[in-house]
């Protein structure tokens, strides 16, 4: 994994953009997005990205909670950052959780970094320590800590995650209905 070209991406967004959402985001970027009810049980589709005449499209299951909207959101844009070419790709749950794929644990190590900031994940994990608590705090999926904390090793911290994180994270969460996002 290049962690480097992963953070110097995601710094390069944050800094180029306004946005405080990933749907923010993707409208600064002239990224669409199309939500659209794909099932909400465990086998369901979450999301896929492609390009199409010239415009990037994420189209993402409407039907998943907010916290897991934000992160597959995250990681599709994470695609068309760190993987598109004039190509046409496409990327769908079957892909996006082969946990040997490099490109999905990028699209995952860019959703992380995006989402959280080191000094928010140190506070949360500072608050009791539990790094299931720290997701819960930081509404995050809690894979993505682990993504989180590979990142905040390669910048020199020292932290130790209590699992490890495949690419298929994502695939087993719960699809609860969550209007609030």
């Amino acid at each position: 994994m290049d962690y480097g070209l992963i953070i110097d991406k995601a710094n390069a967004i944050k800094e180029n953009y306004t946005y405080q959402t990933p749907r923010r985001l993707c409208a600064e970027m002239g990224i669409i997005l199309h939500p659209k009810p794909m099932g909400k049980s465990n086998n369901s589709g979450k999301g896929c990205c492609f390009k199409a005449n010239g415009e990037y499209i994420i189209i993402y299951n409407s039907e998943m909670s907010a916290e897991i909207q934000k992160a597959v959101i995250y990681h599709e844009t994470g695609h068309i950052v760190l993987h598109f070419s004039d190509t046409l790709y496409c990327f769908n749950d079957f892909s996006m959780f082969n946990e040997t794929n490099k490109r999905e644990i990028e699209a995952n190590l860019f959703a992380a970094e995006m989402m959280m900031s080191d000094d928010d994940v140190l506070d949360a994990l500072n608050d009791d320590g539990s790094f299931v608590t720290a997701a819960a705090k930081l509404y995050v999926p809690v894979e993505f800590i682990d993504f989180k904390f590979r990142l905040m090793n390669y910048k020199g911290y020292k932290i130790t995650a209590p699992m490890f994180a495949n690419a298929d994270c994502l695939k087993d969460m719960k699809m609860i209905c969550n209007d609030e996002y």
